[in-house]
């Protein structure tokens, strides 16, 4: 039987994300041997002014850093929160993963129906998208690194990189 490593033993973190309620890092998937582990993450409580950079936590320089926290608290920001693709840290640069069709689905159907339901409008907001043939991804599909943080830099959030173990803003500003 195989021996399992440390959860992020042999990941780098992709991507830094500071929201409202703290900062999540996101590492892409992996393979041990025989053993194929999906994409995690690690979140916690800090915010840019307050973050170090932990062994443990393998966030090497280069890695992707954004902040969306000023962005949600503007109209624009908020909506894209809903509106906006999700990200996926494996993709390739200029990739994405669509959502699977969702206007035959069943499933769907019911939550549209039910009121109470918190994912029929998240549904309900990615069949209007589809339905509007938008070149842009929806808020179910799935992007790239770069294309997620242009999305939301768009919207009013500020990304940057880790250098020297510091997060280094697009502006030239170290936090």
């Amino acid at each position: 039987m195989p021996t399992l490593a440390p959860f992020h033993a042999s990941r780098q973190a992709r991507l830094l994300k500071f929201g409202g309620g703290g900062h999540t890092i996101e590492y892409p998937s992996r393979r041990e041997g025989e053993l194929q582990y999906g994409r995690s993450s690690l979140s916690g409580y800090e915010r840019p002014e307050t973050w170090t950079n932990r062994p443990d936590d393998h966030v090497p320089d280069g890695c992707a850093v954004l902040d969306v926290r000023q962005a949600i608290e503007t109209p624009e920001g908020f909506s894209w929160v809903f509106k906006g693709p999700m990200c996926d840290v494996d993709l390739s640069p200029g990739a994405m993963e669509p959502c699977p069709d969702l206007t035959d689905s069943l499933m769907v159907r019911a939550m549209l129906t039910d009121p109470g339901n918190r994912y029929g409008s998240l549904a309900a907001i990615q069949l209007a998208h589809t339905m509007a043939e938008k070149p842009e991804p929806g808020p179910l599909d799935h992007v790239d690194i770069a294309t997620y943080l242009d999305g939301w830099r768009r919207h009013g959030a500020r990304t940057g990189r880790i250098v020297d173990g510091r997060i280094i803003w697009d502006e030239g500003v170290a936090s």
